[in-house]
């Protein structure tokens, strides 16, 4: 049988003198049966050299002659040192040979306006000071620096034996947690043959985004009014808007266009970008992903949320139910009609503006206080104009989740 030897970064192995001076191996293997060899290297895809001669990129499998060589391992990427190592291997032997690249440094200073709570480099958690030098391994590397709702992120090169530094650039990349739901990118199935003309059913894969826990408020609503970026709401009967006691309640009354504005306005008082959700993220997270017909599962809306119940003025009206509102009730009022993410009022208190358009018309979806239980079905669309307004519309805000490459914070 012939041996098996594993090398890794061993001494050099001398042949002793009857082999050295026969030229064969004490099992007396001719000496042109060649060797078989296996080159490994950490990192990876170096290449590996004899005589001035690539024999190819590791992990590589090979046959040679039986003797002694010096091998150059040359690696792929920055950051590693080349490696020379000297071999002898005897004829009808299989080696496999792992060498370990030297890694090579340099020093890194960031210059940054503020602290962070973590930082990494490729991943990896690294201990660094803002404004000090410190020693890391040369060559190519992603910065991600963290900081609440704040992110740094930017690709260095460390000179080998040098020195560099970068200032960071830092930017928000999520909005507060406590106000919004992270829903992570997944696969979703999305409408029903029963509105297949504007729904129809399918699948579909959906982004990493934002979703606001609650519909906006009066009192939020009031703000852009008066920063001079959104249009008063209608004022008709039912409107909260003006109307004492109602700021905690959801704003209704506005249009499509009005919640855009609105959008435009919150996204330049909090430096990032807020938008209406689109229909099919509004219904993902209404059916999680379409696994169950409602937020919280499949049982109906009936003395769940703020729906058309026994106070509500119209023939489709629940009587068996009382909710204690007539028409719209504060925020998160209704806890049971929130699913397990803790996003409310998906479904009753008002209708809610998507950003999705067909035929000129924007769609509302969950129906309201006062809709008929068809319109609670979170996959029925409800196109409407894009100025229209009653006190059953409202909405909530969306955001497109950003992807900073943090594990702990990456959809």
């Amino acid at each position: 049988m012939p041996s098996v030897a594993v090398w890794a970064l061993a001494p050099l192995l001398m042949l002793s003198p009857a082999v050295a001076q026969t030229g064969t191996t004490p099992d007396a293997v001719p000496a042109e049966t060649p060797v078989d060899l296996t080159f490994l290297s950490s990192p990876t895809g170096s290449s590996v050299w004899m005589g001035g001669k690539k024999l190819g990129h590791t992990p590589l499998k090979t046959k040679l002659p039986a003797g002694s060589a010096t091998l150059i391992f040359r690696p792929a990427v920055a950051g590693y040192a080349p490696q020379s190592k000297s071999f002898v291997w005897r004829a009808g032997e299989t080696h496999r040979i792992v060498v370990e690249l030297p890694m090579t440094y340099g020093e890194i200073r960031l210059a940054t306006a503020r602290s962070w709570t973590s930082i990494t480099f490729d991943a990896q958690r690294l201990a660094i000071q803002p404004g000090k030098w410190t020693r890391v391994q040369a060559g190519r590397h992603r910065v991600i620096a963290v900081d609440g709702r704040y992110a740094a992120t930017m690709a260095v090169r460390i000179p080998e034996n040098g020195r560099a530094q970068f200032d960071l650039a830092w930017r928000k990349f999520r909005p507060e947690t406590d106000q919004f739901f992270l829903v992570r990118a997944s696969r979703s199935a999305i409408g029903s043959a029963a509105y297949s003309n504007l729904n129809p059913p399918r699948k579909v894969a959906v982004d990493g985004y934002w979703i606001q826990r609650n519909e906006v408020r009066v009192r939020d609503y009031r703000g852009c009014v008066n920063a001079g970026r959104c249009r008063a709401p209608a004022k008709a009967e039912n409107c909260n808007w003006n109307v004492p006691g109602r700021d905690e309640h959801p704003i209704n009354c506005v249009s499509a266009s009005q919640a855009i504005e609105y959008a435009a306005w919150f996204s330049a008082k909090d430096e990032f970008t807020y938008r209406l959700p689109t229909n099919v993220e509004w219904e993902h997270v209404a059916t999680a992903g379409g696994s169950r017909a409602y937020p919280w599962g499949n049982s109906t809306a009936s003395g769940r949320c703020n729906i058309c119940d026994q106070s509500c003025p119209w023939k489709w009206r629940d009587p068996s139910v009382n909710d204690g509102w007539s028409t719209t009730a504060p925020a998160a009022s209704f806890m049971a009609c929130a699913g397990p993410e803790g996003v409310l009022d998906l479904i009753g208190n008002v209708a809610e503006w998507c950003s999705t358009i067909h035929t000129e018309r924007y769609d509302l979806r969950g129906g309201s206080w006062s809709s008929p239980k068809t319109l609670y079905d979170p996959v029925l669309p409800n196109m409407k104009d894009r100025e229209f307004q009653d006190a059953t519309t409202g909405f909530r805000l969306a955001a497109t989740a950003i992807k900073i490459g943090d594990p702990e914070s990456t959809p």
